[in-house]
């Protein structure tokens, strides 16, 4: 389940869909700063989840987040996989239907007994989930196949003592090309006011709104294989011992790809002209993380420490490869846009045109000590906490090509010992009240500026002061909290920077770079509110507040300026349940996300441009009900109802205001047995 009580959203980014009812969460965003990747049982992937293998998503923010003193400074997300149930038989089926992306989805999960349920011995439980899912996309050869299956083995060799071994094979094979061109390809337009349009092709040369040029034989594999092994040992009852080891691997083809789309006048008719290339990426990912937790209880307090140690290391290798004529130049295609019948299968090169090939590898070492006390029965808890962090990271270069600047090799290091405390104080059972700060840092590995430097780490700092509560006999519960986040050398790509090939930023040529910010900072609201009025009826409302600007840089210019942000956002989502009666069996559900108006950029012809509220309506039922020994469920689910969620591009000449286009309603049926 994800929150509120819907079901966790179906497809390979049912992750991001799931945490999108939050009011802080803003696609990998937490707080208003990226979390680079979603976590995976607490390790780093980058591969996405299907919806078959996902237990449950933890969101951690605030200073709480701060797990090994590596992580951004808004929170982390943290996608939990199905583990063995021991001493339960099980198995789930689950199928859907979706309209009009014709969405398909059949996911498996059986959760069996291996060894005889004793007292005592060695006791092994094993559990198999998978699925198969399929959807298409808006534009015509855009599809989505996903396949994966993941066991896990759950070994007890004592009720103390427990050994899991998992390992899943992940698959997406997909058109991830056939990109929505015709809104997003845009040409300029001049007009009298100064404020000159980016006006989407589809109205400046009337082609289909869902137009792409990217073919229907683009190929782009991409095969995960994680494995994770956790050993845990209770010594006693107040000493625990764990260790976790993760190993994670990406391999992604992508490609043939167009890498470019524009639009040209040939004898003064539009054509569309695009180039293509093949990408090759190899990201692995290795893990250990050891953890010794005691208690200790004296007179008037309890006392739990927690020893811990991180090291991870993250590699990627990154390669791609332009489609080159028999003369050695890039092959363009060009085309009418008015060609009702486009020749979109990619062109056979005479050779293909290594380009520089990249590696990065950052090792990642962590030692932390964390103490949490309760004094006063319990009213009173102090937490305090240490993290001995070390970066290394290096990039290496290697030019498999001819006639490309090489920027140097480059390595760095760092170390940092960063601090956690906080208090929390109950004056009655039902409040508490609480105050935290701490400090981490992110590594900046493959990222480099204009002229090839790499770039230092990114510190952050977190204070928070906020209250959780519960009232009217449990039905109102919730944490509300006010929250300051400070990140110094936040690494951003700035469009019009200077680099090696145009270092005065000169505007007719290319320009853009990667640059750091001086200071970033946010404050904000946070306040997630579960409402249970009684046994039938249960809702979650969510609000996030947060204003987000630099304060400080060494281009002035920068200064007061917003990041691409919405400052409001609030997500109500509620479910009915009829326990008993005529309607026994059937709930009904319903979620609302309102977000205030997004700035796009922070000087547009000498002023911000904003694109305007956004909203997201779904609604839906369930019919649970059992026939002999199988339980049986139906649901059905409307979303983005009324086409509340808009999209939108390019500029209205004459205004800062940008083009809107309806974003279609999906329809999904769903069927599940268990047994």
């Amino acid at each position: 389940m994800a929150y509120g009580g819907q079901p966790l959203p179906f497809g390979g980014g049912a992750n991001r869909e799931a945490t999108s009812w939050l009011g802080t969460i803003d696609g990998k965003g937490v707080r208003g700063f990226d979390t680079r990747e979603y976590l995976r049982n607490g390790f780093l992937r980058y591969s996405d989840n299907g919806s078959a293998t996902i237990d449950r998503i933890e969101v951690i923010k605030g200073p709480t987040s701060v797990l090994d003193g590596v992580t951004s400074p808004g929170g982390v997300i943290n996608v939990i996989t199905k583990k063995p149930i021991p001493n339960y038989d099980f198995t789930r089926l689950n199928f859907v239907f979706g309209s009009p992306f014709d969405r398909i989805v059949a996911n498996f999960d059986f959760n069996k007994r291996l060894t005889p349920n004793r007292a005592e011995g060695l006791k092994a439980t094993l559990r198999l989930v998978g699925g198969y899912e399929e959807s298409g996309y808006l534009t015509e050869h855009r599809n989505r196949r996903l396949e994966n299956v993941m066991p896990s083995l759950l070994l007890e060799f004592t009720p103390h003592t427990l050994l899991g071994i998992q390992h899943e094979h992940y698959k997406v094979n997909g058109e991830r090309g056939n990109d929505i061109r015709a809104l997003r390809t845009t040409v300029t337009e001049e007009h009298p006011s100064g404020l000159d349009g980016e006006v989407p092709i589809h109205f400046a040369y009337g082609v289909p709104q869902n137009m792409s040029w990217d073919g229907p034989d683009i190929n782009t594999p991409e095969v995960a294989k994680d494995t994770l092994i956790s050993f845990q040992h209770q010594f006693s009852d107040d000493v625990v011992f764990n260790i976790d080891y993760n190993s994670h691997s990406r391999v992604s083809n992508w490609g043939p790809v167009t890498f470019t789309g524009s639009v040209v006048e040939i004898d003064e008719a539009p054509y569309w002209q695009q180039s293509w290339r093949e990408t090759e990426r190899d990201q692995s990912v290795t893990g250990l993380r050891i953890n010794l937790a005691s208690k200790l209880s004296l007179k008037q307090s309890e006392h739990r420490f927690v020893f811990g140690f991180l090291g991870q290391e993250d590699i990627n290798n990154w390669q791609s490869q332009n489609y080159l004529n028999e003369e050695g130049e890039i092959i363009q295609q060009r085309f009418s846009l008015f060609d009702p019948n486009p020749a979109l299968f990619a062109p056979i090169p005479s050779r293909l045109e290594l380009s520089p090939n990249k590696r990065d590898d950052t090792f990642t070492q962590s030692l932390y000590l964390n103490h949490h006390a309760k004094w006063l029965d319990g009213a009173l808890i102090t937490l305090w906490g240490v993290y001995d962090t070390r970066l290394d990271s290096e990039t290496e270069r290697v030019n498999r090509g001819e006639g490309f600047a090489i920027a140097p090799n480059s390595e760095y290091q760092s170390h940092k010992t960063m601090p956690q405390a906080g208090i929390i104080y109950s004056p009655i059972q039902d409040l508490g009240i609480y105050i935290n700060y701490s400090q981490s840092m992110q590594g900046n590995a493959g990222r480099f500026d204009g002229w090839g430097n790499s770039f230092p780490e990114t510190p952050g700092e977190i204070r928070e002061i906020g209250s959780k509560f519960t009232l009217a006999d449990g039905k109102v519960s919730g944490t509300v909290s006010l929250f300051e986040i400070k990140e110094t050398n936040r690494v951003v790509f700035d469009w019009f920077a200077p680099n090696r090939e145009n270092p005065t930023a000169d505007p007719n040529l290319r320009r853009g770079a990667n640059v750091s910010f001086g200071a970033l900072e946010s404050q904000g609201i946070d306040a997630d509110i579960h409402l249970t009025p009684n046994k039938n009826i249960n809702a979650v409302f969510s609000y996030g507040y947060k204003d987000i600007e630099i304060t400080s840089d060494p281009d002035i210019s920068r200064i007061g300026q917003s990041t691409d942000s919405y400052k409001h956002k609030v997500s109500l989502f509620g479910k009915h349940i009829w326990s008993d009666g005529a309607l026994g069996g059937l709930s009904a559900n319903a979620g609302l996300i309102w977000k205030s108006k997004r700035q796009r950029e922070a000087d547009r012809f000498g002023a911000p441009s904003y694109a305007k509220d956004q909203y997201k309506l779904q609604a839906g039922f369930n019919y649970s009900f059992s026939f002999g020994e199988i339980n049986y469920k139906l649901g059905f689910t409307a979303k983005n109802v009324g086409k509340l969620s808009k999209r939108y591009y390019g500029y209205v000449p004459g205004t800062r205001e940008p083009y809107y286009f309806d974003s279609p309603s999906e329809y999904l049926l769903s069927f599940d047995l268990e047994y």
